[in-house]
């Protein structure tokens, strides 16, 4: 199970592969505190990622993640590149990226 956020934006969704879905819908902002916390305290969750325009929307979600679970994996964007080093050194199993190095390979071509 995954479960994403896209400017702020919950949805939970089945991994691919075998496993029967466990899927739990989440909703709008208001569940923002409640639907991605149930799903994760539930268990069964593989990885969450966190996508939005702007850096601190993803540290809030990222740390509410490491609040409940270590193990889950972390696919944070953030632009900042020191703050990008911070969080992928002080959270264990983070991976960062920012929404700049995913788009420009395809802005500058092949």
């Amino acid at each position: 199970t995954c479960i994403s956020w896209v400017e702020g934006t919950p949805t939970v969704q089945p991994a691919p592969g075998p496993r029967p879905p466990k899927s739990r819908p989440a909703t709008s902002g208001a569940s923002l505190n409640v639907e991605p916390s149930a799903a994760l305290n539930a268990g069964g969750v593989d990885a969450v990622a966190v996508v939005a325009g702007e850096d601190p929307i993803v540290l809030r979600m990222a740390l509410m993640v490491r609040a409940v679970s270590d193990d889950v994996s972390l696919l944070l964007t953030i632009f900042d590149p020191t703050m990008a080093g911070e969080m992928a050194h002080e959270l264990p199993n983070t991976q960062v990226t920012s929404l700049a190095d995913i788009v420009a390979p395809s802005i500058a071509g092949p």
